[in-house]
Formats: structure tokens, sequence, C-alpha cells
């Protein structure tokens, strides 16, 4: 049991020091950022959508190899963006 913990924290810190993974979790960010500005809930599908058709074109394409991992980090990215754009509407009084 012990080994199967060890190699799975080896596995997601392999992961989470993948450099791909924190473009995805940037890439993630700046779309749901920018196109929160808009609208909170449109910042919020365009990200999910931005990163569900990645990882869809990686494998119907081969010219990527779709993770189930990218998408995680393509969403996290997408939560921190709309959060950073509520926290901005709070602070600046914008209307939502």
């Amino acid at each position: 049991m012990k080994e199967k913990i060890l190699q799975a924290l080896t596995t997601f810190k392999g992961y989470l020091f993948s450099s791909d993974k924190w473009l995805h979790l940037a890439a993630g960010f700046i779309i749901a950022f920018f196109v929160g500005l808009f609208g909170v809930f449109y910042g919020l599908c365009a990200g999910i959508a931005a990163a569900a058709g990645k990882e869809l074109y990686d494998n119907f394409s081969k010219k990527g190899t779709p993770e189930v991992w990218d998408f995680i980090f393509s969403v996290v990215g997408v939560l921190a963006g709309v959060l950073n754009v509520l926290l901005a509407r709070l602070v600046f009084h914008f209307i939502v």
C-alpha cells in the first residue's frame, strides 16, 4: 500500500512540475479573465470550451497527446481567471 501511495505522489509530482501543465493553466487563466471581463459566465464557458477543444483537437488530429491532466490544469486556470474577474468587479465596483 505504501508503495502505491508513493508511486501516485511521484506521478502527480511529475505532472505538477511539467512546464506543459503550467502553460495550460496560464492559457485557461488568460482566456477566462479577458472573456470574463465581458461576462463572468462567458469567461467560464469560453475557457472550458477552449480546454476541451484543445484536447479533442489533439485526439482527432494526432498532432498532440490528449491528456486528462492538461484539461484539469486548464480548468484550474479558468477557475482562477473567473475568480480574479469577480474580485476585480468587487474591488472596482463593476456592475455584474
